[in-house]
């Protein structure tokens, strides 16, 4: 059976031997896409161009594909191939954050030539290649995270690790990050055996699975991990094949949940920390890992804030790609909205979800229980026999899930703030600074995000916002050797509160799902 993929303008074609899913294909031949549920066919997002000899549509594809059931499009997770056929990805253009604030530092490079700084996000991978002589950013890449076949988050994957899949998740995320270095080093006219250093960051999951190493330990209760990184390993270690000549460099993790991404923003934000103040950096995402810095204390939790506001499990949710609404706002008392790139509307991203929510409230047609307010008028439509909210002529609607989907999402992020701060006895008008990083923190409205209370009131007017710092901080270790230290010694003295086991956090967090 000859199967075709095509995608932009690579095109691959291969034999299989027996009937196979789509979306075991594609991965099996080296192709990033997006199956955010890990394939358990509920999220409805690994949408493909599929034409040949192809499996008939279930009940459940066809519910899901509805009008577009005769357009040639299929579900990779669904649909089989069984004879010749042909396959075309469905492209999007997703923006990835990939600027990040730096505080000040000596260059001091271990390396002499060239070295690359990679930061690993579940979502996203940020690559940064440097002249480590003049210490001079020479290129950069960034991709969508192709681990995400085998599940959006760290918990879907962990478990597809522990059930057998440890090595080809090791595979597609090396294999990625390998081909975007040689890449880079073949359009900047980078000699690949000059690259001395690579330093790679990111959540304790992301470099375990880098590692192919086992994730058992970040699986189930204590979450004790054995090994905390902030050493350097070898290339192959790393499942790199091309590589070789390099030193790569694996930032100090502080636990199960809190990896070196975190340390990394912390260095990069340094110079906003003011020991004599009390200091908030959260990197609102799919994690929601936090830090608190009050009294020479450093305090540490991460909240499973899901990926929601990555459009997971969002009915009309996509990522933040050319055509996501990704500003909702009122105008005369009229939903008006945005698109990247001012395409036309596709679906609703994080920054759009966090609005349309804020600007629903407003209006009253969501009350603070998350409530839809099916008597309220204009806006009030139905999508699948179930009434939601429409956001004016985009043809996207907030459906009654997707309320209670963000609700959780939120309620998560905002009793973490408030669990870390109860740590110490502070509320949140103790607060002097929060710095908000990662790429969705980073296009949020702060204030539509107070008004749902995925961050305190109080906050909304003392955020700073800092970017891709994991990957800033990462670019810092590589060209100083100080900060390889500073951050080294950061990871050891940070304290950890464990929320899974605190009654305070419960209790906040169903206080917070109320808007």
């Amino acid at each position: 059976m000859i199967v075709t993929i095509s995608d932009n303008n690579k095109n691959k074609t291969i034999e299989i031997k027996e009937k196979k899913l789509i979306s075991t294909i594609l991965s099996e031949s080296g192709f990033s896409f997006s199956m955010p549920c890990g394939g358990k066919h509920i999220c409805g997002k690994c949408k493909v161009f599929a034409k040949g000899n192809l499996s008939e549509p279930s009940l459940k594809e066809q519910s899901l594909l509805q009008h577009e059931s005769k357009s040639d499009i299929r579900f990779a997770c669904m649909t089989y191939v069984l004879g010749d056929t042909e396959i075309k990805l469905i492209n999007k253009e997703t923006e990835i954050l990939t600027d990040g604030y730096f505080s000040q530092y000596d260059l001091n490079p271990s390396g002499i030539n060239y070295g690359f700084a990679v930061d690993i996000g579940t979502t996203t991978v940020a690559v940064y290649g440097y002249d480590l002589k003049e210490g001079i950013l020479m290129c950069k890449d960034s991709f969508l995270n192709p681990q995400s076949i085998y599940g959006t988050d760290v918990i879907s994957r962990i478990q597809s690790s522990i059930d057998g899949n440890s090595k080809e998740l090791q595979n597609v995320i090396s294999d990625k990050i390998q081909k975007s270095i040689l890449r880079l080093c073949d359009e900047y006219q980078i000699n690949i055996n000059l690259v001395d250093n690579i330093v790679i960051t990111g959540n304790t999951t992301m470099l375990y699975l880098l590692l192919n190493k086992n994730v058992r330990p970040l699986a189930s209760a204590p979450f004790l991990i054995d090994d905390f990184l902030g050493r350097d390993v070898t290339a192959s270690q790393c499942g790199f094949t091309h590589l070789n000549n390099a030193n790569i460099y694996l930032p100090r993790t502080m636990s199960s949940f809190i990896g070196s991404d975190i340390t990394c923003s912390v260095l990069a934000a340094r110079d906003l920390i003011d020991d004599s103040k009390s200091t908030l950096l959260v990197d609102i995402g799919t994690n929601g890992e936090m830090t608190l810095f009050h009294n020479n204390q450093m305090l540490c939790c991460s909240t499973a804030a899901g990926p929601a506001f990555e459009g997971v499990g969002i009915t009309m949710g996509v990522m933040a790609e050319s055509g996501a609404i990704n500003k909702v706002y009122l105008e005369n008392n009229n939903i008006m909205y945005t698109t990247i790139k001012d395409k036309k509307p596709i679906g609703i991203c994080g920054s759009g979800l966090v609005d349309s929510l804020a600007v629903f409230l407003s209006l009253g047609y969501i009350d603070e229980s998350g409530y839809i307010n099916i008597d309220k008028g204009e806006y009030i439509t139905e999508y699948n026999g179930k009434h939601a909210i429409s956001i004016s002529d985009s043809g996207n609607s907030i459906t009654q899930a997707d309320v209670r989907a963000a609700q959780l999402a939120k309620a998560a992020i905002c009793a973490g703030i408030y669990s870390l701060l109860n740590e110490v006895s502070l509320k949140p008008s103790d607060v002097d600074r929060l710095i908000i990083a990662g790429g969705f923190g980073s296009y949020i409205d702060v204030k539509n995000a107070a008004i749902i209370r995925m961050i305190p009131e109080e906050l909304a007017t003392k955020s700073i916002v800092v970017g891709n710092a994991a990957g800033a901080g990462a670019s810092m270790i590589l060209l100083s050797e100080k900060c390889r230290i500073e951050n080294e010694e950061t990871a050891k003295k940070a304290e950890i509160v464990d929320l899974s086991t605190s009654p305070y956090f419960m209790e906040k967090f169903v206080d917070c799902i109320m808007f």
